[in-house]
């Protein structure tokens, strides 16, 4: 997660400067999955930041936007298909694969 604060009179919404705090999450997801993915991803992700950050639930505004798959590239390589994953899996190197482990350490 990458976290930027923005100077109030710097963010402006419908065209005026935004005065009440809010929180904008701004996230990407591989193209491919369906509303009865994302739907559910949205709400919890709304609803788990204005948990964390003790805040309302509106308060928090959350975009997710489609990236197609092979317009990323993550270990080396460009993201499966739908459907792909297990063989994209498969060909990461065992060197790549210990790293991604000892990251989540």
């Amino acid at each position: 997660m990458i976290f930027s604060d923005v100077t109030p009179g710097n963010y402006f919404l419908g065209g005026k400067p935004l005065k009440d705090d809010n929180i904008f999450v701004h996230g990407q997801i591989r193209a491919g999955r369906g509303p009865e993915i994302k739907e559910p991803l949205i709400l919890d992700l709304m609803r788990a930041t204005a948990e964390v950050a003790q805040t309302q639930e509106s308060h928090v505004q959350v975009y997710i936007v489609d990236v197609p798959a092979r317009q990323i590239a993550e270990w080396g390589q460009l993201l499966p298909l739908p459907g792909e994953e297990a063989a994209w899996d498969a060909a990461i190197p065992d060197a790549v694969r210990r790293r991604m482990r000892a990251l989540l350490e």
